[in-house]
C-alpha cells in the first residue's frame, strides 16, 4: 500500500453544508462554492487532508495493476487528463484507493478523468470507491 495520507499536511478550512438530506447531510469543504451558491448554508470549520485534493497524474501507455493482500494507494486519488492506452484493476477487490477525505464533497476524488481514450477501467473498482459526492 502507497500511503500518501498527510503526506502534505492539513489544512483547518470552512465547511458548509448546503444540503438538508438526512439522518446525515454531507458537508462540503468550501473553497467559496458556498458562499457563492448557497450563501444560507450552515457552515463551521474541519481538518482535511491536503493529499488528497492533489491526484497523481496517470499518462499514456500505463497499466496500473494491485497485487497482493496490501496492494493500493491511500490518501491520493487519480488524475487522467488526456491520456489514451491506461488500464486500472487491482485482484480480489483489494482497495485501488482509499480515505480520500470520503466526508466532504469537494475533498478529493478516487478517479478523475478529463478526456483521453482506450482508458479501461475494472467496473467492481467504481462500486467499491465511490465517494461520499458521488464523483468517481
Amino acid at each position: 500500500m502507497f500511503d500518501f495520507t498527510s503526506s502534505e499536511g492539513t489544512t483547518m478550512g470552512k465547511i458548509c453544508q448546503p444540503w438538508t438530506c438526512s439522518p446525515n447531510p454531507h458537508v462540503a469543504t468550501d473553497g467559496c462554492k458556498c458562499e457563492k451558491y448557497e450563501s444560507d448554508a450552515a457552515t463551521g470549520t474541519a481538518t482535511y487532508d491536503n493529499a488528497a485534493l492533489k491526484p497523481l497524474t496517470v499518462g499514456s501507455n500505463k497499466t496500473l495493476l494491485g497485487k497482493g493482500s496490501n496492494a493500493g494507494i491511500k490518501g491520493k486519488g487519480l488524475k487522467i487528463t488526456g491520456a489514451s492506452n491506461i488500464r486500472i484493476s487491482t485482484c480480489h477487490q483489494h482497495k485501488l484507493t482509499a480515505d480520500i477525505n470520503e466526508q466532504y464533497v469537494w475533498g478529493g476524488d478516487a478517479l478523475q478523468i478529463d478526456g483521453g481514450s482506450k482508458i479501461w477501467v475494472r467496473g467492481d473498482l467504481i462500486l467499491i470507491y465511490a465517494l461520499s459526492d458521488g464523483a468517481v
